[in-house]
């Protein structure tokens, strides 16, 4: 019977060490070592696609309000400080009772 704990004790260890040099609490599995990201060029003609689509549609299509415990989208215009033109940007929203809360 005392073997069977040294095993334990001794994989119990190697585990231990294995999750402290990933930065993982003990008993945490990962499926993979890193999360799948899009590339970047992916991400960027993401939002060129999007930004074209409000543009397109007069803005009918590509902008939402938030629905039950999700997150609408809107088109926020502001100035520029120094030029004085005008930029604009879509923005991820939630409503917290009459107030807008950007995701930004």
């Amino acid at each position: 019977m005392a073997r069977v704990f040294d095993a334990l004790d001794s994989s119990v260890g190697r585990l231990d060490s294995a999750c402290s040099a990933r930065g993982l609490a003990r008993g945490v599995r990962i499926a993979g070592s890193k999360a799948r990201v899009p590339p970047r060029w992916f991400v960027v003609t993401a939002w060129h696609v999007h930004r074209w689509i409000v543009r397109a549609s007069g803005r009918r299509k590509g902008l939402w309000p938030p629905r039950l415990d999700k997150w609408g989208a809107l088109w926020l215009t502001t100035r520029g400080r120094r030029s004085g033109e005008p930029r604009r940007v879509i923005v991820g929203y939630v409503e917290d009772g009459p107030n807008l809360v950007s995701m930004a």
